[in-house]
């Protein structure tokens, strides 16, 4: 699914929330990861945010201008045909990302969120 690009995506410095259930018919244990959510504004310079899955970890990455500025990797087992509520959480310069309700995963940064309009 894609939506629209809005000004709802300009998280800047503030607090904010994105979550979602999903439920995989197939999971990737390499650089063939399934996407949750992304913004793309392009690949070359790289100028983008994803938030993806594989079967042993969850990861949310933003680059800006090739360079990665903030990296959140959590050890969290998925497995095909299973419904499962994940949810990435900043408060203030704290980023956590949940798996079904329970913290895996934590890093601080002061990063600003970049809002890239899409490709």
């Amino acid at each position: 699914m894609s939506l629209a690009d809005s000004a709802d995506w300009d998280f800047g410095t503030g607090d904010f929330t994105i979550e979602t259930q999903f439920r995989a018919n197939t999971l990737q244990n390499t650089q063939n990861e399934t996407a949750l959510a992304s913004q793309v504004q392009s690949y070359s310079p790289h100028n983008y945010w994803v938030w993806f899955i594989r079967s042993n970890n969850i990861e949310f990455v933003v680059y800006s201008n090739n360079s990665i500025i903030l990296q959140l990797v959590a050890t969290a087992t998925f497995n095909t045909g299973t419904w499962y509520h994940v949810a990435l959480v900043r408060s203030g310069n704290t980023w956590t990302m949940y798996k079904d309700g329970v913290s895996i995963g934590t890093i601080t940064s002061s990063i600003t969120m970049p809002d890239y309009s899409l490709l």
